[in-house]
């Protein structure tokens, strides 16, 4: 299955040597650092759809997380679609692709 042909969004855990990042594609596959995550730590990602502007706005919040400057719940960032052809949202795909860490899907509110 090779997935949804004009995605919104796609956002993905990242864990390597310069840390552990939440991060969102832009078109052409380009990544944008939205925040940082923790081991054993809840990371609430918060995503509002501009579909107007094309824009994706996200906010990162880890638990128990209060770093002066830190990307984590300080500000948002706002990343273009994925693909700027998307014209709506017609469903979620949730993917774990990693083989050394697991990231889990909880509390998915959609409003």
């Amino acid at each position: 299955d090779k997935g949804p042909e004009r995605p919104a969004i796609f956002l993905n855990f990242t864990r390597d040597l310069d840390g552990r990042f939440v991060c969102a594609q832009r078109e052409g596959g380009q990544a944008t650092a939205l925040g940082k995550w923790y081991e054993g730590e809840w990371c609430a990602v918060d995503v509002l759809l501009d579909w107007e502007q094309r824009v994706a706005l996200f906010r990162v919040e880890n638990e128990g997380v209060a770093e002066e400057g830190a990307l984590d719940g300080s500000h948002a960032v706002e990343v273009p679609f994925k693909c700027s052809a998307s014209s709506g949202c017609q469903f979620l795909l949730l993917y774990n692709q990693t083989g050394d860490f697991e990231a889990s899907w909880t509390d998915i509110v959609v409003a």
